[in-house]
């Protein structure tokens, strides 16, 4: 493996090398039956172009900020993660942590670590050039267009450890509530945020773009929570995987 430059982040980051991984592929496929290379290909995330930030996709990240809400304690999701023991100790980032501290805290008191990054509350870029095996994201990209989930769910797959890494996304299922105007595959409210709720298995599908591997936790109703890998997923927390 080596450092390749990512224009999508501003910073050099650790990736996989693409053309050293299709070479090893190459040769490997001459010492294994069609049919295995298929299977084997199914599982490669199918991921999408690394997009530029540009002026649009920071005036929507500006805008997703409006939608961090006030909370008293952990987010449901976070709350599902720590009573389930998913998180592993060791380096952890809290991607889009809003304007509080509660779930960084929590998951600070788990893993020892925890690092910060939101665009709004937390820009700070520096953290995104690491390898973490935590990875939590919790009620981002349900705030935010297609363009602009693409960005984040790449910079969250690059932060994500290639061999022990695990991220763990978070996203609305209850449409109830969100009132406006339909807007791609979601709506825009009346103060101008965007707001989706995911159907059911489509957030796992959309981390499979990204993510070799990927499940849904078994969890409350009113939300989605994934699990997602480049390497196999522990069995601490395959067992929790929703049937």
């Amino acid at each position: 493996m080596r450092l390749i430059s990512c224009d999508f982040l501003g910073i050099t980051s650790p990736l996989y090398d693409c053309s050293q991984s299709l070479k090893s592929l190459g040769i490997h496929m001459q010492l294994i039956h069609q049919s295995t290379f298929f299977d084997a290909i199914e599982e490669q995330p199918k991921v999408q172009p690394a997009p530029v930030l540009t002026k649009e996709l920071i005036d929507d990240f500006v805008t997703s900020g409006k939608t961090s809400i006030y909370r008293s304690g952990l987010s449901a999701p976070m709350k599902v993660v720590i009573e389930k023991q998913l998180l592993q100790k060791g380096s952890s980032l809290n991607y889009g942590k809003g304007r509080h501290n509660f779930d960084s805290d929590g998951i600070e008191a788990v893993t020892s670590s925890c690092q910060n990054y939101d665009y709004v509350y937390h820009p700070d870029i520096e953290v995104l050039g690491h390898y973490y095996v935590n990875v939590f994201s919790s009620y981002v990209v349900n705030t935010l267009r297609k363009e602009s989930r693409n960005y984040v769910w790449h910079q969250m797959a690059s932060c994500t450890h290639p061999d022990k890494g695990v991220c763990f996304v978070a996203a609305r299922t209850d449409k109830s509530n969100i009132v406006g105007q339909p807007l791609e595959d979601g709506y825009l409210t009346k103060i101008k945020t965007f707001q989706k709720a995911y159907s059911k298995n489509e957030l796992v599908l959309d981390a499979r773009n990204y993510f070799a591997y990927a499940i849904e936790i078994k969890s409350k109703s009113g939300f989605s929570l994934v699990a997602c890998s480049h390497a196999p997923l522990p069995e601490n927390i395959l067992m929790h995987a929703k049937r």
